[in-house]
């Protein structure tokens, strides 16, 4: 993580740069279906709210779709049910665009832990 000399002092944590690399599963429970990893950037962005930028990948392991990628572009304010644009992918969904409506299932503000639910509708050739 990086972060600016005010970011500690802000209540939306902006300017908080990060990166992840967390598993991918069919759903929000420990013993779920893995699929792959979620890999990616975000910036907190937001000076009033906690929202992140992120630019994500939806890499899969595993199943029908192991070897292939989902990139997700856009502004979360993760707190509020929210659409993301797919802006592309690899593998199965080369030239994929569609769009991602994000739910946060549970957050841990001072550990900046949380777990997100994507349902995506993609169209790919």
């Amino acid at each position: 993580m990086a972060e600016t000399p005010t970011t500690k002092k802000s209540l939306s944590f902006f300017g908080l740069l990060g990166m992840t690399d967390n598993i991918l599963t069919e759903g929000p429970e420990p013993t779920s279906t893995y699929l792959g990893r979620s890999q990616g950037l975000l910036a907190a962005s937001s000076q009033e709210e906690f929202t992140l930028v992120m630019a994500t990948s939806f890499v899969f392991k595993g199943g029908n779709f192991s070897g292939s990628s989902l990139s997700v572009l856009g502004r979360n304010p993760f707190m509020d049910l929210v659409e993301l644009p797919i802006v592309g992918g690899t593998g199965a969904f080369r030239f994929a665009c569609g769009f991602a409506v994000v739910k946060t299932h549970w957050v841990n503000t001072a550990t900046h832990d949380l777990i997100e639910e994507y349902h995506m509708t993609v169209m790919h050739y």
